[in-house]
């Protein structure tokens, strides 16, 4: 019988718009590792009480051998200060037994993303990207990878961090594929398929007021979800929710240069914060 999972080995923590559901893909594909087809469960940022979280980590790694390393990606856990006193709880339940693994992209082109991301999901609409990126603080705070990594880093150490560029992975994915497993202290085991492209920003999928409070709404959560495989939850959300085509959208040079100003040091600050460089700049202004 196996063993019971109540926490992960590792977390792809973010950040959000920077590749996470290509690497998750990826490594979902190793024999040795156990990552269910829900990928953002956002255990951490859903649930306080110790108890919860371990019955919600539970549930999530039902499936799991007891030879195989259980991970998630939920980039929730990279947006402060919307969602504090992650670490605390990562902490708590895991102790200095968890790996963290971290993709990075150009500041200003992860914005770009995450500007579409919402307009695909009628959070605002394109005409006021201008008046929005700058009025709501979440765009750049997400876009200060340092900032984002310091909690992470006080707590569990340099050495339970992987740092990856997300230009890289677009690049060299099976270089940064064999990067990640050997961090993981685990082997290649099979052939990797990277022939698909995963989380286009031009291929989102809108989800309706209703359909959000059913999926959040602590009946479908306890009584409903524990009994649908990840796979059918999979294959459901791809027929209900339909796809949103996304337009290209140009921020003002003025508007561009003020985010660049803000966030000009980023790349500098992760240097220092890890030792290492990561290649995150590189932007070209029209």
């Amino acid at each position: 019988m196996n063993k019971e999972k109540n926490k992960p080995d590792f977390i792809i923590i973010g950040s959000m718009k920077c590749g996470t559901t290509t690497l998750y893909s990826d490594l979902s594909q190793l024999q040795s590792l156990y990552m269910p087809s829900e990928k953002e469960p956002a255990i951490l940022t859903k649930f306080s009480d110790q108890d919860k979280i371990k019955s919600e980590y539970s549930r999530h790694f039902k499936g799991a051998a007891d030879n195989q390393l259980c991970g998630e990606a939920s980039t929730d856990y990279t947006k402060l200060p919307i969602f504090e006193g992650v670490v605390d709880k990562a902490y708590q339940l895991c102790g200095n037994n968890l790996k963290l693994i971290m993709i990075m992209r150009d500041p200003i082109e992860r914005i770009y993303s995450h500007l579409k991301h919402d307009i695909a999901g009628g959070l605002i609409s394109a005409d006021e990207i201008d008046r929005v990126v700058l009025e709501n603080a979440e765009y750049l705070a997400i876009s200060d990878y340092a900032k984002q990594l310091l909690p992470w880093i006080s707590r569990f150490g340099i050495e339970n961090l992987l740092c990856v560029s997300f230009s890289d992975l677009k690049k060299n994915r099976i270089e940064v594929i064999n990067d990640v497993a050997k961090f993981l202290g685990v082997k290649i085991d099979r052939s990797i398929d990277i022939e698909a492209v995963q989380n286009k920003g031009t291929e989102l999928r809108r989800t309706g007021r209703l359909a959000s409070l059913v999926v959040n709404s602590l009946v479908y959560r306890q009584y409903i979800r524990p009994f649908i495989s990840d796979s059918v939850r999979v294959r459901l959300r791809k027929m209900v929710l339909r796809k949103v085509a996304v337009p290209d959208i140009k921020l003002s040079k003025q508007t561009e240069d003020v985010l660049r100003q803000k966030l000009s040091n980023v790349e500098a600050d992760v240097e220092s914060l890890i030792g290492k460089r990561i290649k995150i700049n590189e932007f070209k202004q029209n």
